[in-house]
């Protein structure tokens, strides 16, 4: 990893120094959301993302920056100056029995990147931010706390978004110690954004095979959820002949196998059933009913809602043929983000001033960036992560690429701080 300065620093880097510091705060939020089954469950608000939060704040205090809280549970780290801020960060929660890099490795980069920054005379103040409740598992829908942020999820938003168990996200932040009753209170005032920037591990392969240390995302694939209930009739496994049956679990087989032929004939798309539940579930008993989820994402918007009519259309299809009703519920329904040129432009140049390689690249995954280049110039960094995996606890990337990333994000800040461009 090459050891360059950013523009006005006295000393160059240590990128050993820099990899162990970021190796021992990810420790430290390992410590936090451990399963004792392997992996991590810092869920969205719950007590151990708001711990996760606490150490961040910790964090940050010691770098003697002002540190507050919205009422959704996002956390801020403010370094003062004048007009809109320059901001980055990413989100501290996990999926159920997830790893410890998604979010964190963005966190940890932030402020480490602050700290490299920490002798500069920055023109804007600098932001690093925690967003509350990214992952979409617990709700079905994502970026809770940056949605809220950006004005694009309210207080009746929250109260309409419900978990597997029926309560809402809105109960939820109430019963961790937050305030989502003011929620508008959490809500950026327009132009307060200079520019923001978030480093994530990229989650998939595409670096690992490359052999590049950096990605330059240029667009986040959007998303379509729904919610398909089949139901058929409940009765006996042994009394019930095969041709009077109206077998749920058949017909969502179909529907499932479906949803991946599909999928596989599109150029971009992904398709997932994610989600799938039986009743009643006992072996004696044909499933009466069944209810399961799909994920269609897409940069491509057109094909995304498309690919989501197909299966739909192939569900109801299932379901006349096979005497069954059929509902569908709407969960999250988002086109693909196109992320900035001239921000995109300067975390190039960052790169190779670093001596960075580096490829653009696409998301697949959601991410809090998507939402939050809606209001303001937005910037995406990602990272290798090793053979791809991610949402496990396998999940893994090399604290020394996350340290070149840091060292990436340190000399975008500083450039855009610099670059009238940065508010445009």
């Amino acid at each position: 990893m090459a050891a360059v300065r950013p523009a006005g620093h006295d000393a160059e880097p240590d990128p050993s120094r820099l990899a162990g510091s970021i190796a021992r705060r990810l420790r430290q939020l390992g410590g936090i959301g451990q399963d004792p089954g392997g992996g991590w469950s810092r869920i969205g608000f719950t007590r151990a993302e708001r711990e996760a939060h606490e150490l961040f704040a910790s964090w940050a205090g010691e770098m003697g920056l002002e540190v507050s809280r919205d009422p959704v549970g996002n956390t801020y780290a403010r370094r003062p100056g004048s007009g809109p801020t320059l901001m980055t960060g990413s989100h501290l929660d996990t999926v159920p029995g997830g790893g410890n890099f998604d979010g964190a490795a963005g966190v940890v980069a932030a402020i480490e990147a602050a700290s490299l920054l920490a002798s500069e005379s920055l023109e804007h103040p600098l932001t690093l931010v925690c967003f509350a409740c990214e992952e979409g598992a617990r709700f079905s829908a994502p970026c809770l706390g940056s949605r809220v942020a950006t004005g694009q999820l309210d207080r009746a938003g929250l109260q309409a978004l419900r978990d597997a168990g029926g309560t809402s996200a809105f109960q939820a932040a109430l019963d961790c110690g937050l305030r989502p009753q003011a929620a508008e209170e959490a809500v950026w005032e327009p132009g307060s954004v200079a520019a923001y920037l978030e480093l994530h591990i990229e989650q998939g392969r595409v670096l690992q095979e490359a052999g590049r240390p950096i990605g330059i995302v240029d667009t986040i694939a959007g998303s379509t959820r729904v919610e398909i209930t089949l139901t058929g009739r409940s009765d006996h496994s042994g009394a019930t002949p095969m041709g009077l049956r109206r077998d749920a679990l058949v017909a969502a087989a179909e529907v499932v196998a479906h949803v991946e032929r599909a999928a596989r004939r599109s150029r971009s798309a992904v398709a997932t059933v994610g989600r799938l539940e039986v009743w009643p579930n006992v072996v004696t008993i044909i499933p009466g009913l069944v209810r399961f989820t799909l994920d269609v994402r897409d940069i491509d918007p057109l094909r995304q809602r498309e690919l989501v009519d197909d299966v739909l259309e192939q569900a109801s299809r299932v379901a006349s043929r096979r005497g069954l009703g059929v509902a569908v519920r709407p969960l999250h329904d988002q086109s693909p983000f196109v992320l900035h040129y001239r921000v995109r432009e300067q975390l190039a140049r960052a790169a190779a001033e670093v001596g960075a390689g580096y490829r653009v690249m696409t998301s697949g995954a959601g991410h809090d960036a998507g939402y939050v280049s809606a209001v303001a110039p937005t910037g995406m960094l990602f990272v290798p992560s090793r053979d791809g995996i991610s949402h496990s606890r396998d999940e893994w990337s090399d604290v020394e690429d996350i340290a070149l990333g840091a060292m990436v994000l340190a000399r975008a800040l500083h450039r855009l701080d610099r670059t009238p461009e940065a508010e445009a």
